[in-house]
């Protein structure tokens, strides 16, 4: 081998090392943004019973805090039904309306918002079925992926849902939208509920078999699997997480997670 091959060689040699060398040390460095931050942890939620209730295609929970009742509507009939915690019907009240899919009571219990999912309404009602008034939420793409639940939060302002294409959540106050924000936590979203506990809302996804816990800015907090088919209907209480499964006529409870 000649000088000037040597010298190549050695050169090779050299730039091969320092190759290695900075591999090595990029593997090793922990570059920022390079592993992306974990997300809520998964986790089950734990049951505790279930029932039976007398309501063909139930879809959405309220609660009644004055008289310890809770509401549902079903999507194949115009009324919405009051039973209590053992699942028997207390009373039927017919309404004017159809494909009815949320509802909540008013913070004082006089006044009941349902949601219309074809027409894309909510409406309001008096507790005797008696018609307020109704304002359109025309967001989605499809009747058929339309409005899916309600709720109040803190400052008494309806918060509604849109199941999915857009998936989304819009606040009023009164009739007047002041927020929306898209999601996209999960395969849709099948209703919402405030827990004042908390402050934070939750949402219950049919197709994705979820439970999510959302801050009260809509942030993801956790998610958690449940095994209800069709579950339709989400209500938070005390400990207690209250979820109806439309297919079933059955409701679900479980025990609300502490984290």
């Amino acid at each position: 081998m000649n000088l000037s091959s040597e010298h190549t060689y050695s050169g090779i040699r050299f730039i091969i090392l320092v190759a290695s060398l900075l591999l090595i040390a990029g593997c090793n460095r922990d570059e920022p943004g390079t592993i992306p931050p974990p997300g809520p942890v998964v986790k089950g939620l734990e049951i505790v019973s279930t029932l039976s209730i007398s309501v063909s295609e139930p879809s959405a929970l309220a609660f009644n805090h004055i008289d310890s009742t809770l509401y549902t509507v079903s999507d194949g009939n115009a009324a919405y039904y009051k039973f209590n915690f053992n699942g028997m019907i207390l009373a039927t009240i017919p309404i004017s309306g159809s494909d009815l899919e949320g509802i909540v009571l008013s913070q004082n219990c006089d006044t009941i918002y349902v949601v219309q999912e074809a027409k894309q309404l909510v409406t309001a009602f008096r507790p005797d079925g008696t018609l307020l008034n109704s304002f359109p939420v025309k967001v989605a793409t499809s009747i058929s992926s339309s409005l899916e639940g309600i709720t109040i939060d803190n400052h008494g302002n309806l918060v509604v849902i849109n199941e999915k294409d857009p998936m989304m959540v819009l606040k009023f106050n009164k009739t007047s939208e002041i927020f929306r924000k898209t999601l996209s936590y999960s395969l849709d979203i099948s209703d919402i509920c405030y827990d004042k506990l908390t402050n934070c809302f939750w949402i219950v996804s049919d197709e994705s078999r979820t439970v999510l816990k959302l801050s009260e800015t809509f942030e993801l907090i956790a998610t958690y699997t449940i095994n209800v088919p069709k579950a339709e209907g989400i209500l938070v209480l005390g400990d207690k997480i209250y979820i109806v499964s439309d297919s079933e006529s059955k409701m679900y409870v479980f025990k609300k997670p502490s984290n």
